[in-house]
C-alpha cells in the first residue's frame, strides 16, 4: 500500500517508481522460463547456441545476429509460464494496484515480455499512451501498467521516459506509423510530435527488482538502446473488474474484495494457467496483421 504522499505524487505525475519490489529469486524464475522459450525459438530458427550463451542477453544477441528480427518474433510469441504468472498475480503488485483501482482487480489481457536489442530502430518505441492500443471506449476504464526491468535499465540501454501530468488531459490524437528494418516490419501508434513538444518529461532509470507504475493515459516512450547488450523488460497490466478492457481477449480475475468470490478467482487463475500450458509452443508469430488500434487510428 502507498502513503498519502506517494498516492498524491502518482495522481499528479501519472507514474510512480517503486524500488525493490522483486527479489532476485522471483526474477530468476522468470528468466529461467524465458531461457527455455529462447531455446525453442533457436530450434525453430535452426540455431545452435554456443557454450558461452548462458544468459538472456547472450542468447538473444546470438539469435539477432543470425536472424535479424528474432526479438520481434519472440515478443509476439512469448507465453506466460508459472514464474511470469506468479509475478503478475503477486500480492505486492495487487496491493499496489488496489490502492489506485479499488478492491476488485482483473489482469488486463495485454501482457508482454520485451527484449530490446541494441542499435535497432525497430525497437525504439515512440511516444504513446497505452489506451491508444485499445478499442475506442476503453480509455474510460481505469488501468495500470507495471513496467518491470529484468536487468538494470538506464539511459544508454533504452529505459523509459514518461510525461509528467499529461495523463490529466485525457487521450491524445495518435497516428499509426509503419517501421521496416532489416526485412522486418512493425507498427506503432504515435502521439503527434507537436503535442509531445509541450510535455515535461522524466527519464526513469531503474534497477533489476524495481518497477514503474503508470496509468493507461500516461504518455511514455522507450529510449534508443545504444549499449552493447539486449535490455529485457516485462509489462503487466491491471484494470477495474467488470469494466471494458478494449481487447478481443477477456480479462482475468485476480482479486476480489468480497471473500465469497475467492474461489471464483482461484478457479479463473487455474483456468488461465492451464490455457497457457496447452498452447502450441511451436507457433511463432512474426507480425501483428490485425488489431483494433489499426482500424481506430486509420
Amino acid at each position: 500500500m502507498f502513503t498519502p504522499e506517494q498516492l498524491s505524487e502518482f495522481e499528479t505525475k501519472g507514474f510512480l517508481v517503486l524500488r525493490g519490489q522483486f527479489s532476485a529469486e522471483e526474477l530468476d524464475s522468470v528468466e529461467a522460463e524465458l531461457m527455455v522459450r529462447l531455446e525453442e525459438l533457436a530450434a525453430h530458427l535452426g540455431v545452435d547456441f554456443e557454450g558461452e550463451c548462458s544468459s538472456l542477453n547472450d542468447r538473444m544477441m546470438a539469435l539477432e545476429q543470425s536472424h535479424p528480427g528474432a526479438s520481434l518474433t519472440f515478443t509476439h510469441s512469448n507465453l506466460i509460464g508459472p514464474g511470469l504468472f506468479n509475478l503478475w498475480s503477486s500480492p505486492k503488485l495487487l496491493d499496489a494496484a488496489q490502492s489506485v483501482l479499488g478492491p476488485d482487480i482483473d489482469g488486463h489481457p495485454f501482457f508482454a515480455v520485451r527484449p530490446k536489442p541494441p542499435e535497432i530502430d525497430l525497437f525504439v518505441v515512440p511516444w504513446h499512451q497505452d489506451s491508444s492500443y485499445l478499442a475506442d471506449g476503453a480509455q474510460g476504464t481505469r488501468q495500470l501498467t507495471f513496467w518491470v526491468p529484468l536487468m538494470d535499465a538506464y539511459t544508454e540501454n533504452g529505459c523509459l521516459e514518461l510525461a509528467r501530468g499529461a495523463h490529466l488531459a485525457g487521450e491524445k490524437r495518435h497516428v499509426v506509423q509503419e517501421y521496416e528494418e532489416l526485412g522486418n516490419k512493425s507498427w506503432y501508434v504515435e502521439i503527434d510530435p507537436a503535442v509531445v513538444s509541450g510535455f515535461g518529461t522524466e527519464i526513469c532509470e531503474v534497477k533489476r527488482g524495481d518497477a514503474i507504475m503508470f496509468t493507461h493515459l500516461t504518455p511514455h516512450r522507450s529510449l534508443p538502446n545504444i549499449s552493447k547488450t539486449c535490455r529485457w523488460s516485462a509489462d503487466m497490466r491491471y484494470m477495474q473488474a467488470g469494466q471494458f478492457a478494449g481487447t478481443n481477449q477477456p480479462p482475468i480475475p485476480l482479486r476480489r474484495g468480497e471473500p465469497s468470490l475467492s474461489e471464483m478467482v482461484e478457479a479463473s487463475k487455474d483456468q488461465f494457467r492451464q490455457a497457457q500450458e496447452g498452447k502450441n509452443r511451436n507457433l511463432w508469430r512474426h507480425s501483428v496483421e490485425r488489431a483494433v488500434w489499426k482500424d481506430r487510428w486509420h
